[in-house]
């Protein structure tokens, strides 16, 4: 064996005093002292608890539901929003806001091609009945208004000034929109 790992002997006996009465209280002082800081932990985990959970069963419930037992709260007064005054001042704030609109010129110029389309149908037509039953449909067309608008496309120089009239009519709705600028 090597000499480094022998353990050494120690050449006499080591006894321990006696416990003495200062040993003895300062250890009592210790142990007091560790019962004190744990049964002020173990209140405080009760109180919590009790604060938490109350008397009654955990309150479960979220906004909108309805619950199906009696909650009774001791409280002298609730303070709450008044729902009415709330909806009604939401409403005035958002009816001060001005409408944004944004003008969309597509639905427009479908509606005046549509018209330029009618009315080369018309003019190409020789009586109202030549006119297809879907257009009459969809443009509601009576034979007054069928003559009205052969009167005006039964030359080309009219049919010319009908398309120019007609662009000329679209035109501001086309730039403006149909409410215009104010």
């Amino acid at each position: 064996m090597s000499i480094g790992k022998r353990r050494p002997k120690v050449p006499r006996a080591q006894l321990r005093s006696l416990p003495s009465a200062a040993a003895k209280q300062s250890r009592l002082v210790r142990q007091r002292a560790r019962l004190v800081a744990l049964s002020v932990v173990a209140t405080a985990v009760v109180v919590c608890a009790a604060i938490v959970h109350g008397s009654g069963p955990p309150f479960s419930f979220r906004l909108g539901e309805r619950p199906d037992r009696e909650i009774r709260v001791n409280v002298k007064e609730f303070r709450i929003r008044n729902q009415t005054k709330t909806s009604n001042e939401r409403q005035a704030a958002a009816d001060k806001v001005p409408p944004l609109m944004v003008n969309d010129p597509a639905p427009i110029k479908d509606l005046a091609d549509r018209l330029d389309d009618l009315t080369a149908t018309i003019a190409k037509s020789g009586r109202f009945e030549d006119v297809p039953e879907p257009v009459r449909g969809a443009w509601k067309l009576k034979p007054e208004t069928y003559l009205d608008i052969k009167a005006a496309t039964t030359t080309p120089q009219r049919r010319d000034n009908l398309h120019g009239q007609l662009q000329k009519g679209f035109l501001p709705l086309l730039e403006n929109g149909v409410l215009g600028p104010e």
